[in-house]
């Protein structure tokens, strides 16, 4: 994967949308997720929760089922072309 660590799913029946903390991206335009979508980046704005520390409670902005990104790299851009590790 270029420019990312590796990608976690969400699950697809999730009560409530929890995602590690190091999924987030702090941008001067708001923070963001990166989403893996039709093989490309994808930072999408979202609005978190609850905070847990090690794990945030996603309100808006991500659908379960969502691929997104672990780790990613501060100059991680929308439609970099990515390819997931399984």
């Amino acid at each position: 994967m270029v420019g990312a660590g590796a990608p976690v799913n969400v699950p697809e029946h999730a009560a409530s949308l929890m995602v590690p903390s190091n999924t987030l991206l702090f941008r001067s335009e708001g923070l963001r997720i990166g989403l893996v979508r039709d093989g490309r980046i994808q930072l999408t704005p979202v609005k978190i929760g609850r905070d847990y520390g090690a794990t945030v409670e996603v309100i808006s902005g991500l659908q379960a089922g969502d691929t997104v990104v672990l780790d990613p790299s501060d100059s991680l851009i929308s439609g970099a072309p990515v390819k997931v590790a399984r």
